[in-house]
């Protein structure tokens, strides 16, 4: 019972790290396509540096929040191969967790568009802010396929320490 709360008090505590964390992260992941595309006008939505700037930016987006997911995913089974632990309560806390990376970057986008600012009408067409939401639904996804599939976890982030 005490382990169980000291490994969900972790995971909260990371939960909040990763909110902290976030738009910082995920940012310089996508900054490589945030600057192919560089001027994100109405006019220059359907340009072809556009495009490819936001692909490049979804693959680092994904590739930063889904080793964290992975990362998650690794402590979360190390813990609940303790004895004496609720897995089910950490499963559920992890999953949370997992997704706070990209929870907490898609509020600061939102928060950033709805400002009344002149930077606020150029945000709406930021590659990087629209590969934030499409970047959390593949988190979510990624969880679920790394928790059940975790060959595919391994074979992806396997450089990552501990991920097996």
């Amino acid at each position: 019972m005490m382990s169980s709360i000291f490994y969900v008090v972790v995971l909260i505590v990371l939960m909040m790290i990763g909110g902290f964390i976030s738009p910082i992260v995920l940012n310089l992941g996508g900054l490589l396509g945030g600057l192919i595309s560089m001027k994100p006008s109405s006019e220059q939505r359907r340009d072809f540096l556009w495009i490819l700037g936001l692909v490049v930016t979804l693959i680092g987006q994904c590739f930063v929040a889904l080793a964290w997911v992975a990362l998650i995913i690794t402590y979360v089974r190390y813990a609940s191969s303790q004895p004496n632990v609720w897995s089910w309560l950490l499963w559920i806390v992890g999953s949370f967790t997992a997704i706070s990376l990209t929870s907490a970057a898609s509020r600061a986008t939102l928060q950033e568009e709805r400002a009344d600012f002149e930077y606020a009408e150029k945000a709406k067409f930021n590659v990087q802010h629209i590969a934030v939401p499409i970047t959390g639904i593949i988190g979510v996804i990624a969880f679920f396929l790394f928790a059940f599939v975790p060959s595919v976890m391994s074979s992806l982030y396997g450089w990552l320490p501990y991920v097996e």
